[in-house]
């Protein structure tokens, strides 16, 4: 059986590490491949592999406070060697790198020494897939995975080198009723979910909000749920106490539920009616997907990642990015109609399964495998 090693630099668990830990237990659980995980400290990550004993190896190969100087990775001699010993001790056959940090900047040399082949996957622009930073990476990375075509558009790799593979999601994992978690339930909800960025959009949710509640048909039978907090940058906190703000200065205030960071996020997604994802962009969007997969109706932003996933008015709504007049009608029309969206949504979550993108994936790794093989 191959063996391939994925390597992160993060150790909680957010989308990307959601879908790369329900692979490798795909992988495992079925005799296709044995994972082995390579972190740099003990988290949420490793926690996942313990509870589906999932091999796993702590080595904090992100000692430098940067790992690139605009296009120059900056590589630790002692972390590359160590991951080259790692990758001769366990017969590694593929290393798979699922962030661009210190993770990919100490594999590159790493898989030269062990004739390894490196496959990366690129979540976003923000990882600067373009330029000469490209130029340096395609020297050493045999696939960049795009986890959607919006991503895809800024990689500036060799076609060839170049695929779409989006996240997955374990569909049986949201196909089940959860215990309701709201109390005094009114008759509707609309949620959101996600950590305060200005791009989340949480003050277009909250302005759409005030919109439709100011209709008296609505008010009394209406909530809005807002759950997340600042996960990354605490440059974000001002945005959120903007956001808050704006809803304890709200005559409709008692119409607002505010939630934190939520681990067991499901049972949220059995509360709601409407999901709504106000975004201003998205390179993914697992949150839309997990709804779909719930059977909820989603009303997500047209740019990016959800314009892929949601087949516009069949399996949900997009509304124009940054536009809170589409958005607002977006709502509004859903609010009647959502209940015909259920069984579109889960159809449409099923292309996203586990299994499916983890066969994309092991179609991928055996074309390279056949290469050396051959």
């Amino acid at each position: 059986m191959k063996r391939v090693l994925y390597i992160t630099d993060y150790v909680d668990i957010g989308g990307g590490e959601s879908s790369l830990l329900n692979i490798m237990n795909f992988y495992k659980e079925n005799h296709i491949i044995e994972p082995i995980l390579l972190v740099p400290s003990q988290g949420e990550i490793t926690e996942f592999c313990e509870q589906y004993s999932i091999t796993y190896i702590v080595y904090p190969f992100n000692r430098f406070p940067k790992s690139w100087i605009k296009f120059i990775p900056l590589i630790n001699p002692k972390a590359t060697l160590n991951i080259a010993n790692i990758i001769k001790r366990h017969n590694i056959d593929l290393i798979h790198v699922n962030s661009i940090g210190a993770s990919l900047v100490n594999s590159l040399v790493s898989s030269l020494i062990t004739k390894t082949n490196l496959v990366w996957t690129c979540h976003g622009w923000w990882e600067k897939p373009y330029g000469l930073r490209a130029k340096v990476l395609n020297l050493f990375v045999d696939k960049v995975f795009a986890v959607s075509n919006y991503v895809k558009s800024y990689i500036d790799f060799p076609q060839n080198k170049v695929k779409t593979t989006y996240l997955g999601i374990d569909i049986n994992k949201f196909s089940v009723k959860e215990q309701d978690v709201l109390i005094n339930k009114p008759k509707k909800i609309v949620g959101m979910i996600g950590r305060y960025q200005p791009v989340k959009g949480q003050h277009l949710f909250v302005e759409v909000a005030e919109r439709i509640l100011s209709i008296p048909k609505y008010r009394d039978t209406l909530t809005f749920v807002l759950i997340g907090d600042v996960n990354f940058s605490k440059e974000y906190n001002s945005y959120k106490d903007r956001v808050i703000e704006k809803i304890n200065n709200s005559k409709y205030k008692k119409s607002f539920i505010l939630k934190g960071f939520e681990k067991n996020i499901e049972s949220y997604y059995d509360e709601f009616d409407v999901l709504v994802v106000p975004s201003e962009f998205e390179s993914f969007s697992m949150v839309t997907l997990e709804g779909l997969a719930k059977g909820l109706l989603v009303v997500a932003t047209n740019k990016g990642g959800p314009a892929e996933i949601i087949e516009d008015e069949i399996s949900g709504l997009l509304f124009e990015s940054g536009n809170s007049d589409d958005l607002y009608q977006k709502v509004i029309h859903g609010l009647n109609v959502h209940e015909k969206y259920s069984f579109e949504a889960r159809r449409r979550a099923g292309n996203f399964s586990i299994e499916k993108i983890g066969i994309d994936y092991l179609s991928e790794y055996n074309k390279l495998w056949g290469s050396i093989d051959g």
